[in-house]
This record gives C-alpha cells, sequence and structure tokens, in this order.
C-alpha cells in the first residue's frame, strides 16, 4: 500500500511539473530611431491538445509633434493544428481601434470586426502572426493575420531569416535563434519599430 501511494504522489508530481514547463514566456524591447519606445511580452501555453498564444504591445513614444501610445492585445487558440478562435484589440491613445475575432464554426472561419461578421474563410489556418515571436516558420509560406483576417505571404530570406509581406505590401523581418525570434523589424502601419529580445 506505502508503494501505490509513493507511486501516486510521484505521478501527481510528474504532471505538475509537465504542466508548468509548458508555458513559455518571452519579452522584447521595441525601438523607433534606436530609442526604446516600449516591450512586446509574448506567451505560450500547451494544455493537452489546446494551445494558447497571447501578446502584449505597449508603445508610448512621440514622433515629430504627435504623442503616439498604441496598446495591441493578442488571445489566439489552437486546437491541435487548427486556429479555433482568436480576439485582437488594438487601441491607440485609449480609443479603440480595432477589436476583431475570428472564429472557427462547423469547419469555416468567420471573421468579425466589431462584432460584425466581414468574410468567411474556407482555408485551414495552421500558422498565425501571433506565432511568429514563439515559433520559426519553418516550412511556412503564409501566414494568417489575426488583426485583418488575410493571409500574408512568408519566404525564406536567409539562414534562420524571413520576410512576412502584407496585403498594402509592407515588409516585416524576422530573424530566430534557437527557434524563437531573436529581433526582426515590424511596420505596424502607424508607426515602424525594431524589437529586440530581451535575454534572461
Amino acid at each position: 500500500m506505502p508503494r501505490k501511494i509513493l507511486l501516486l504522489i510521484l505521478l501527481f508530481l510528474f504532471f505538475s511539473f509537465s504542466v508548468v514547463s509548458q508555458t513559455q514566456s518571452l519579452t522584447y524591447n521595441l525601438f523607433y530611431r534606436n530609442k526604446k519606445v516600449g516591450t512586446l511580452q509574448a506567451i505560450k501555453k500547451v494544455e493537452d491538445q489546446r494551445t494558447i498564444y497571447q501578446n502584449q504591445t505597449n508603445i508610448n513614444t512621440k514622433i515629430l509633434f504627435s504623442k503616439i501610445k498604441v496598446d495591441y492585445s493578442y488571445f489566439v487558440a489552437f486546437n491541435k493544428t487548427k486556429l479555433s478562435k482568436a480576439k485582437v484589440l488594438i487601441e491607440v491613445k485609449g480609443d479603440k481601434r480595432n477589436d476583431t475575432q475570428t472564429i472557427l464554426e462547423n469547419g469555416i472561419y468567420h471573421y468579425y470586426e466589431d462584432q460584425k461578421l466581414k468574410s468567411k474563410i474556407e482555408d485551414d489556418i495552421t500558422y498565425s502572426a501571433v506565432m511568429l515571436m514563439l515559433e520559426e516558420p519553418i516550412g511556412i509560406h503564409k501566414v494568417y493575420s489575426e488583426e485583418n483576417g488575410t493571409f500574408h505571404s512568408l519566404r525564406k530570406v536567409g539562414e534562420h531569416a524571413y520576410e512576412k509581406t502584407n496585403d498594402k505590401n509592407n515588409v516585416n523581418e524576422y530573424v530566430y535563434k534557437n527557434g524563437v525570434l531573436e529581433s526582426g523589424t515590424i511596420d505596424a502601419g502607424i508607426i515602424k519599430f525594431r524589437l529586440e529580445l530581451i535575454e534572461e
């Protein structure tokens, strides 16, 4: 009997440790013209067949005579290898700029802006923009944008280096080390900035 109890305790500790070890968090500094203007935190949580990605970006700077304060919040869920739900909220100076959702319903994705259905997507979504910080896109050629409900093209331009082009021909650059994003140049529309991983 004591052996069974000991075995149960060991199994419980093993599975508890496994759940904790499946959470990954990365933090980046954001730079505009070599001046730090904000931070980006990327989190990945794996729970059985479900993977949750969360990004929180805060930018606070001054361009010419205008103060810019932008907050990006992403929540994206995958079941196994397919996106099941995504929510993006972008605020500029505290006012809502974008509020979008992508929801998988009966095998078809429904993309909403401000709770209004804007489009339906029949293609499978297996890699999305929120993943770019946490998983090197090896063998990936298109990336789903949770923000605007479209696919962006992705191409490899060097060893562990990639370029993503959106529908407005804005190009983002990504460089990876050990499977995660080490640095990049991001054109966020309002501001173009560089991000660098904070080594811990």
